[in-house]
């Protein structure tokens, strides 16, 4: 599959890991609709989204520049300790 934000955000096995793991950690529910329509519902008005984001992205480029990979357990433990460390 082509590199889109879909893909990135939605489809991506490795996406999906991290978010599984955060929401384990959180005890939120997982989602029953497309990941997109439950990001956008559970994470309305809280920046835990653009976290999110951005430490897929810098692990995307991670990979793409062969620079260290994490896990998925990494990546997710780097969003939820931002998250402690802001507060959310």
């Amino acid at each position: 599959m082509g590199e889109t934000v879909d893909h990135l955000l939605f489809a991506c096995d490795f996406s999906q890991a991290v978010m599984l793991g955060i929401l384990r950690a959180v005890k939120l529910p997982l989602p029953r609709t497309s990941w997109r329509q439950w990001m956008v519902r559970v994470t309305r008005g809280k920046t835990s989204l653009g976290e999110f984001v951005y430490f897929l992205w810098q692990q995307r480029n991670c990979r793409v520049f062969h620079i260290q990979n994490a896990t998925p357990a990494e990546v997710s433990s780097k969003v939820l300790n931002f998250m402690k460390l802001s507060n959310l």
